[in-house]
């Protein structure tokens, strides 16, 4: 009898190890497809994340571009209000200096036409005339 209830433990145990081998290959086929699964549903997720970043850069630059476009029109008309606003002044300035040149010029001339004069009065009476 206890060679009976022997070989019906070893025949169980025999059952049992075959029915763990057999759950342990298909945990192992589940894990192969499941891993890949995993691997291309992460590939996924990586790609549709990549191209959301991508798009929502490319909006940000779309939206920047026009405030920074619009700031600098806004510099480029500052200096060339300022530029103008310079060579307006510069060219008031030049006609000022011209006409106060002109008045020195006409200054020296009447000077150096007295000097010559007195000069020919003194040379005269020291000759004798």
């Amino acid at each position: 009898m206890t060679k009976e209830i022997m070989s019906i433990r070893e025949a169980l145990l025999h059952e049992a190890l075959k029915d763990i081998d057999a759950l342990i290959e298909k945990i192992a086929e589940v894990d192969a497809s499941l891993s890949n699964k995993i691997d291309a549903a992460t590939r996924e997720a990586l790609g549709r994340s990549f191209h959301a970043a991508q798009n929502n850069f490319k909006a940000m630059i779309d939206d920047k571009e026009a405030a920074l476009l619009a700031a600098g029109q806004s510099a480029s008309a500052t200096i060339n209000a300022q530029f103008t606003a310079g060579v307006t002044q510069l060219v008031g300035v030049n006609e000022s200096l011209e006409s106060k040149a002109w008045r020195f010029i006409f200054i020296l001339t009447g000077i150096a036409i007295l000097g010559g004069v007195i000069g020919g009065v003194v040379a005269a009476k020291l000759i004798g005339y």
